[in-house]
């Protein structure tokens, strides 16, 4: 529709907008609460996420001179406003999820999350004792298991590697990756023309929101 990806077929359906393909699944799989009170909840916690993700997943491709900045900036974001603010919801109920004592799509978010800052920094959640056992908590969870486990879809760190074949395909320099991913991946599309094609396991600066779709799309 607009030429971006992420697309998912669904239903005789091509949805793009993360948002929309998220909120359907997650509709559809019956991860979006009982009523309008649980989704609103599960879309402030989902969109508080999304805040401090969108630091996090910057972090590989920003310049060099400016990662340990950024890295400092995800840290103190993390144990100074929001695992505190999901902390203290998981003490407010003493429920196992964060909505209606049921999995929903922000809990998968959370724990998606949880695994990325983990990666940054292993002693993050130090402090934080209720999102470690939720951590485990969910990761039990079948469909969400499997992500940590080989052969599934979740990617690995991303090396220098991995980033310079990126920054290849998507044609783009230092800082540009600021600019949003769709808009350079329907620009790399339409340079390239519909004939053509990429190695989607190359695509490793799309958003990472396909981890949630594989943990929110099989039926429990």
């Amino acid at each position: 529709m607009f030429q971006q990806v992420p697309m998912v077929e669904i239903d005789g359906m091509k949805l793009v907008q993360t948002r929309a393909i998220l909120n359907y699944i997650a509709s559809k799989y019956n991860l979006y609460g009982k009523d309008m009170k649980e989704r609103a909840l599960i879309d402030m916690y989902t969109e508080g996420l999304a805040d401090l993700d969108d630091i996090v997943l910057h972090q590989p491709y920003i310049p060099r001179e400016e990662k340990e900045g950024n890295l400092a900036k995800i840290k103190d974001k993390a144990r100074n406003r929001y695992f505190p603010a999901y902390e203290k919801v998981l003490k407010s109920h003493g429920q196992d999820y964060l909505v209606g004592n049921r999995l929903s799509k922000a809990d998968v978010y959370l724990v998606e999350l949880l695994y990325h800052v983990e990666e940054l920094d292993p002693t993050i959640m130090a402090n934080f004792p209720l999102l470690k056992d939720f951590k485990v908590r969910i990761s039990q969870v079948p469909t969400v298991n499997r992500f940590p486990h080989p052969g599934s879809q979740r990617k690995p760190p991303l090396d220098d590697e991995s980033i310079g074949t990126a920054k290849n395909i998507f044609k783009f320099e230092q800082g540009m990756f600021l600019k949003h991913m769709s808009t350079i991946v329907a620009e790399y599309y339409t340079h390239r023309g519909p004939s053509d094609s990429v190695n989607t396991s190359h695509c490793v600066c799309i958003n990472n929101q396909e981890n949630i779709l594989e943990a929110m799309s099989v039926k429990k």
